[in-house]
């Protein structure tokens, strides 16, 4: 899952396959998620349980549909559950399935009015990734 998701280097020799730290250039996340990924393991204070908790942020991020509906709530704060959907011109169980994943994340919530919104503050790995998310969408945009 890692490698399909641009997180690991893959070096094929002699018929074997050697896995290795590194990212897939052609998927720009993935270079977010490793550098974000190596600040929060560097911090002296991690818990017991850091990979437990950091594994649902990760996978909120190793997706491009679950990326782009992220991009779209830092955009949108408190956008309706269904006008997210819509946005998202994802099919009903595409978006269910995606949208719980970020439920589960730990940092998305649906609140009991419909609307979403990104938990303040999130836990420790997911405040690394959402300041890298938000640092790209502020960066413009490389010329075509």
């Amino acid at each position: 899952m890692l490698n399909a998701r641009g997180l690991l280097a893959v070096d094929r020799r002699d018929g074997r396959v050697f896995y290795g730290p590194g990212t897939d250039r052609s998927l720009p996340v993935a270079a977010a998620v490793q550098q974000s990924f190596v600040r929060y393991v560097r911090k002296p204070d991690l818990p017991r349980d850091w990979i437990e908790r950091t594994l649902p942020s990760i996978r909120a991020f190793s997706h491009f549909r679950r990326l782009a509906l992220l991009e779209d709530l830092v955009r949108n704060p408190g956008l309706p559950q269904q006008d997210l959907a819509a946005r998202s011109r994802l099919c009903a169980p595409v978006f269910a399935l995606h949208f719980g994943t970020l439920l589960r994340s730990g940092f998305v919530r649906a609140e009991p009015d419909g609307s979403v919104s990104l938990l303040r503050p999130p836990p420790p790995f997911a405040t690394i990734l959402l300041a890298t998310l938000r640092k790209g969408l502020d960066s413009p945009s490389p010329a075509a």
